[in-house]
């Protein structure tokens, strides 16, 4: 894949999507089928122990769902892109700005010094995190192939990284660095983490956590408790025909996924100066929302 030259002087490379997707889509499938086999095997069950463990292997297999989808998400949005000022990684909501005067070396894998450990659960389309060297040197990976690997030594720590054409890459590297540069950037670091920190600091963000987190835990103790021994329910306000009461033990896993899926939206949002207020109404209203569902638990019997 080559890069894109702009009239900036900006070269963006890109890692092979390729084989990353194929490994990181059939994963997403494998554990989303057995997710979606266990929503429809634990309805069947009669309440006791094999209806609740097959309840929350359903939950549980969900997470590595979440796990690999935005491992997908990172990949599909990573670039490295070079400027005669700067190079930026992108990968998911993960940044790194380190301007060319802090860079020291670039090294292919024969180049390294000393071996190179890879990252906690490595596969195509998915190197990622950081890991410690027998010198005590931290490399963080941001890669999808380690067939095309290349190292980015800096004052700060070491990148591992993947363009797709690495001699591409290595020539851009040249080129920019004899254009010189124009003005000193600084080093910046983003971090996923660093948006829930700001996120955090927000007072309604806060609040609509913490009563969410309580409604739920509540909801998922009261409809556990009162309705695991029964067989069917209605709603009290009702004459109407009884249904099985193991819809509506899933009330607070419905609620849990919205919840989540309302701060991460809320938190997403909040990045950006002008759509703060957007992002505290939706948290607010994840509170209200997680709430009703909470009374809900209460008006069923």
């Amino acid at each position: 894949m080559k890069p894109s030259k702009k009239k900036t002087n900006e070269f963006i490379f890109f890692p092979d999507r390729f084989l990353g997707l194929i490994v990181l889509v059939s994963l997403f499938l494998l554990f989303l089928g057995i997710s979606i086999f266990g929503f429809t095997f634990f309805p069947r069950q009669e309440p006791g122990p094999v209806f609740f463990l097959s309840f929350i292997l359903s939950i549980l297999f969900l997470v590595p769902v979440a796990f690999i989808l935005y491992r997908c998400y990172g990949l599909l949005s990573s670039s490295y892109t070079l400027t005669r000022d700067r190079l930026q990684i992108k990968w998911g909501l993960r940044q790194e700005i380190i301007p060319l005067s802090e860079i020291n070396w670039v090294h292919t894998p024969q180049e390294m010094p000393e071996e190179i450990p890879w990252p906690f659960l490595p596969m195509p389309g998915a190197y990622l995190g950081k890991v410690h060297t027998a010198s005590g040197e931290t490399i963080e990976f941001m890669a999808s192939d380690t067939k095309k690997m290349i190292f980015v030594g800096t004052s700060k720590g070491i990148y591992g990284i993947s363009p797709a054409d690495p001699k591409e890459f290595l020539d851009g590297f040249q080129r920019v660095l004899q254009m010189g540069s124009v003005f000193e950037p600084t080093h910046q670091t983003i971090r996923p983490a660093d948006w829930i920190a700001a996120s955090w600091e927000n007072h309604i963000a806060r609040r609509s956590f913490v009563f969410s987190a309580v409604f739920l835990v509540l909801m998922f103790l009261w409809v556990g408790f009162r309705f695991s021994g029964l067989e069917n329910s209605r709603i009290s306000s009702t004459n109407e025909t009884a249904f099985p009461i193991r819809n509506i033990l899933i009330l607070p896993f419905l609620a849990g996924v919205f919840w989540v899926i309302d701060m991460g939206i809320g938190v997403r949002l909040y990045k950006s100066d002008k759509l703060k207020r957007i992002a505290e109404l939706i948290w607010s209203s994840g509170g209200i929302i997680t709430f009703l569902f909470f009374i809900a638990g209460f008006i069923i019997k």
